[in-house]
């Protein structure tokens, strides 16, 4: 038996607290020719983290082993990554085995959660997006005032500016740009 795991370490790159990271996969494969026994897969001790088999897996010593036979299809784990904090995080997947090269194989995963500045929140795209009553102006949510971007966000050069409808207007150029938070 050969154990084959793709790819070799999961990693979830910056992921919003409170929403689901795209979900990552992960194969367990025979390239050997006897039968590749799974003997047990031990799953991180972190919450953020989560795992979804395409088979039953043996969990603890004494759970009967998965065969996978030389040419079979492989095992497909689905991996999910939800922060609950703005940290770094990082653990193993072990997989042990009778690959006589990895009898224990461990499988880095790990991802970074980050927060949203204030006064905004993770919308269902698990974008940032600005509470009600606040605007994005650069990377900052702002309350709507004649001194902020304003709940029109207009560029300046569209501004009248002998109105003085913009008081961050100076000489037809903003201070900073306008923008959906996204």
């Amino acid at each position: 038996p050969e154990l084959d795991v793709t790819p070799a370490q999961v990693d979830f790159g910056l992921a919003l607290v409170g929403a689901s990271a795209p979900t990552r996969t992960l194969t367990i494969a025979n390239q050997g020719a006897g039968p590749l026994r799974i003997r047990r897969v031990t799953e991180p001790d972190e919450p953020a983290f989560s795992f979804e088999y395409s088979r039953p897996v043996p969990r603890i010593d004494g759970d009967p082993p998965l065969v996978i036979s030389s040419g079979q299809e492989p095992l497909v784990i689905t991996v999910s990554f939800t922060p609950t904090s703005a940290q770094a995080y990082g653990s193993f997947l072990g997989v042990l085995s009778n690959d006589p090269d990895a009898l224990e194989l461990p499988v880095t995963v790990k991802g970074v959660g980050i927060s949203c500045q204030a006064n905004a929140t993770v919308n269902a795209m698990g974008e940032c997006e600005c509470l009600p009553g606040f605007n994005a102006c650069g990377e900052a949510c702002v309350a709507d005032s004649p001194t902020s971007c304003g709940a029109a966000c207009t560029d300046c050069t569209a501004v009248n500016l002998s109105a003085g409808t913009d008081a961050l207007c100076v000489a037809g150029a903003c201070d900073y740009a306008c923008k959906p938070l996204h």
